[in-house]
This record gives C-alpha cells, sequence and structure tokens, in this order.
C-alpha cells in the first residue's frame, strides 16, 4: 500500500503531475489490485480543482469499489468545473445508487446550467428500480405546479390513467425541472409505443433538443 500512497502523495506535492494521465491511471491500477479507495480521499479533500479532478476520475475508474468514498464524492457535486460534476454522476453511476444521498445528488443535477449534465442525470434516473422513483415528487414538490407533482404521485401509485390526462397541457405549463421529471416519469412507467404515450413523447420531444436525445437513447435502447 505505500507504494500507492507515495504515488498520492507526489501529487499533492507537485499538482503539475496532474497534467500526465499516467500517474492516474497507475494510482486506479494499484487500488484496484488492492481493492480500496480510501487513498483518494486526500486528493478528493484538496483545494486544487486539477487535484480534485484526478482524484474524481480515479474513483469513476475504480467502479464499485468507490464506494467507501462516495460521500467524498458527492461533496463536489455542484463544483463550478463541468468535467468534476460529470465524473461524480460517473461514480454514482459505477456505484449504483444504494442511498438516499446519492439519488438527491443525482435529482439535483437536474438543476445543472449544462444539458450534458441533466442528460446523464436522467439517464441515470431512468436506469433505477422502480421503487427509487416513489422519493423523487417530494424532493421537488415546492418547485413544481400541483398539477405536475399530482401526476407524478399518480403515475407512482399506478393510479394514473394517461389517456384521460391531458398531459401536453400540463408539461407546456410546467418549469424545466418539472418538464424533465414528466419526461423521465412518462418513459420509465409508459410504453413508449403506445400510440398516446408516443404522440406525447414526440410533442415533448420538439421542446428541446435535450429532451429529444433522451428520449431517443431510451428509444433506441428499447428496440435493441
Amino acid at each position: 500500500m505505500n507504494d500507492v500512497l507515495n504515488m498520492i502523495q507526489s501529487v499533492l506535492d507537485r499538482p503539475a503531475l496532474c497534467n500526465s494521465s499516467g500517474i492516474a491511471n497507475d494510482i486506479a491500477n494499484k487500488l484496484r489490485n488492492y481493492k480500496c479507495s480510501g487513498p483518494l480521499i486526500q486528493l478528493l479533500q484538496s483545494s486544487n480543482d486539477d487535484i480534485i479532478n484526478v482524484g474524481i476520475w480515479i474513483a469513476s475508474e475504480l467502479g464499485l469499489l468507490s464506494q467507501d468514498i462516495i460521500d467524498y464524492v458527492l461533496f463536489h457535486r455542484r463544483h463550478p468545473i463541468l468535467r468534476i460534476r460529470y465524473y461524480v454522476l460517473d461514480v454514482v453511476q459505477a456505484c449504483r445508487i444504494t442511498e438516499y444521498s446519492m439519488l438527491k445528488a443525482v435529482v439535483q443535477s437536474l438543476y445543472d446550467t449544462e444539458p450534458i449534465i441533466r442528460i446523464k442525470a436522467m439517464n441515470i434516473l431512468y436506469h433505477l428500480p422502480v421503487q427509487w422513483f416513489s422519493y423523487i415528487p417530494s424532493e421537488f414538490k415546492h418547485e413544481l405546479n400541483n398539477e405536475t407533482y399530482n401526476l407524478l404521485e399518480r403515475i407512482v401509485s399506478s393510479q394514473c390513467d394517461i389517456h384521460s390526462i391531458s398531459i401536453k397541457h400540463i408539461f407546456a405549463k410546467e418549469n424545466p425541472i418539472g418538464r424533465s421529471l414528466i419526461v423521465l416519469f412518462l418513459v420509465k412507467y409508459y410504453d413508449i409505443h403506445d400510440i398516446t404515450v408516443r404522440s406525447v413523447v414526440d410533442f415533448i420531444a420538439t421542446d428541446s433538443d435535450e429532451y429529444d436525445e433522451f428520449i431517443s437513447e431510451i428509444v433506441k435502447e428499447k428496440r435493441e
């Protein structure tokens, strides 16, 4: 273990090493061999953005091993640097959501200013086991129109007849977060090839390239 600790200390002492992908790969390989991620905490607690970036990237490469340091990773979910926020979601995706704090971090990423982050967050949420979805509406209750909140709650409780509700009308009145959740819940709970569902989905896809990209990915996945 001393070898990897020495490598990490070298990065802390000489942040310029962060510009070399070699040392990051070497640290990742060593930690895989040791089957641990704990030493990365030193990098994640740094005040240097280059060092944080390396630490987050290595954590994303370690997959499930990074579960042990997830709280240190989630601390950077609102970091000003885009790639760091993206790597945070990579780590969460690799670890699989096992606790509420991880779910909350992904849900909050729907607020991100960058479309690439929002789309990634929607994809992570879409692939969650359906039981996690019951937590999502309450997370946004005070920011959604009542119609949207009630719609999501009814969808979760299987009490929503999508053929009798004007979802297009609800969608048109909602804010961007609400619109993202409507899209997410529709493609999660309903057959996207159903005529009514597809009509709504196609209508939503025209609202922005962001929804179009997400929906296209899901349609392609379901075909495969």
